[in-house]
Parts: C-alpha cells; sequence; structure tokens
C-alpha cells in the first residue's frame, strides 16, 4: 500500500514563504507610522526575546517541546542497541538540570544529524538552532534596548530572508549535506529572522509590523519543524530495518 503524504509540512511552509514575501513588501513600500508607541522597540525585542529563550529550551529538551515530531532514542531505537548506552550518549546532568542533546536513532540514516564529543553525541541541527539562538539574542536585547540604529537596513534584510528561505529549504533541496552545512544552516536560520525582525523595524517603525515578524517566526519554525519531521519520516520509510518502538 502507497503511504501518503502529509501535506502539512508543505502548507506551512507555502505561507512560511507567502509571509516572507509580505513582509519584503511592506519594508519596501515604508509608510508613516500610524500609531506613536513609545516603548515600540523594546516590546518587539522582548517578544522576540522570549520567543529565542523559547526555541533555545526546544533545543535542549527536545522531546518535551515537540514530543513525536522528534521521537527520542528511548522511544526508537535499532534492534539489539543498548537503551542504557543510548541515554549515556545523548543526555547530560547539568546543576543536577537533565539535558538531551541527542535525539535521533542511532542508526546509519542518521549518522550525519548527530556529531560526536568524546562519548557524548550531539543533534547537529539543535545545536546550530541554539547557536543561532544564543547570537540573536544578545544582538535583539543590544539593539531593541538601546539607541543603535541598524545601518544598511535593505542589505540586511534581502540576507536575513536568504537565509530563512535556505533553513527551509534545506530539508525539500538537500539529501546527506554535511554536518558543518547543517549546522550553519539552523544556526542562520534562527539569526536571519532576527536580521528580518531588525531590518524592519528600522524601515518601517511600525509595532504592528515588528509584531508580524514575531508571529511569522513562530510560523517559520513550524514549519521548519514539520519539514524536519518529513525528512526523518522518508529516512525511516527507505530504511530496511524495523526499530523498537
Amino acid at each position: 500500500m502507497t503511504r501518503s503524504i502529509d501535506p502539512h509540512p508543505f502548507v506551512l511552509t507555502a505561507v512560511s514563504f507567502a509571509l516572507l514575501l509580505i513582509i519584503a513588501l511592506l519594508a519596501a513600500t515604508p509608510s508613516s507610522p500610524l500609531e506613536d508607541v513609545p516603548d515600540r522597540r523594546p516590546i518587539a525585542g522582548f517578544l522576540f526575546a522570549a520567543l529565542l529563550l523559547s526555541g533555545m529550551g526546544a533545543a535542549l529538551w527536545p522531546q518535551a517541546c515537540s514530543g513525536p515530531l522528534h521521537p527520542s532514542r528511548e522511544a526508537v531505537r535499532p534492534r539489539g542497541s543498548s537503551l542504557d548506552a543510548d541515554r549515556g550518549r545523548t543526555v547530560s546532568s547539568v546543576f543536577g538540570l537533565r539535558i538531551v542533546h541527542g535525539h535521533h536513532p542511532s542508526c546509519q540514516g542518521f549518522s550525519r544529524h548527530e556529531f560526536q564529543v568524546g562519548d557524548r553525541s550531539f543533534c547537529v541541527s539543535c545545536m546550530g538552532l541554539l547557536a543561532g539562538a544564543t547570537l540573536a539574542l544578545a544582538f535583539t536585547l543590544g539593539l531593541f534596548l538601546s539607541d543603535w540604529q541598524l545601518g544598511e537596513p535593505e542589505l540586511f534584510l534581502s540576507l536575513g530572508i536568504a537565509t530563512v528561505a535556505l533553513g527551509l529549504l534545506q530539508y525539500v533541496g538537500l539529501d546527506d549535506e554535511p554536518r558543518l552545512l547543517r549546522f550553519s544552516l539552523n544556526a542562520f536560520f534562527v539569526f536571519g529572522a532576527f536580521l528580518v525582525l531588525a531590518s524592519v523595524e528600522t524601515l518601517t517603525e511600525s509595532l504592528a509590523v515588528d509584531l508580524l515578524v514575531v508571529a511569522s517566526s513562530l510560523v517559520w519554525l513550524g514549519a521548519r519543524i514539520s519539514l524536519s519531521r518529513w525528512r526523518h519520516d522518508r529516512i525511516c520509510s527507505a530504511c530496511g530495518f524495523r526499530c523498537e518502538g
């Protein structure tokens, strides 16, 4: 029986690209702001910072945040593999806090999805998202809580849109990409969203447009998670082995 294709990831991706286009058009034809909000920049900055912190939590606790979108090694693993050994490689305790830094099945199909540091296994994409979110958080607090103005906003807007788009297209246009490329695409995906927000804030000076970008970032993240799940399903469907769980 032919397996049906879930359209959800592609619908979210289409919506994501439509939002990128709308934001670009709004930034290209800015009008005089209709609202006069004195705390516009801090409001937008705090909301985006909260979104970044949530994303950082999702990168460190993928099962708690995305559930079945990222089945853990504890739930899905090749037959005959040791559950205790998998836990030891993918879970660490930091000041008593349980950190999940690896969550893919330990099989050849997902070998490029994780990298090893000593006896520990780390998800390449999650670590890329974490690095990008950390950098974006620092720049968000520095830009939106100060009088610092972003120079060349048109250039940075184009760069931001391009990196967000590439972060989504990696799942439909690339297969078995090197770990460094996978890490970079996910890091720039998050930082690209910051560039879009910072550029739009400078160009439009509109809280409404800022909030549109923050809301769009949620859609972009949802599309990225859905595309990642679709990629994982493709890998498992092409595999000739049956995993436990």
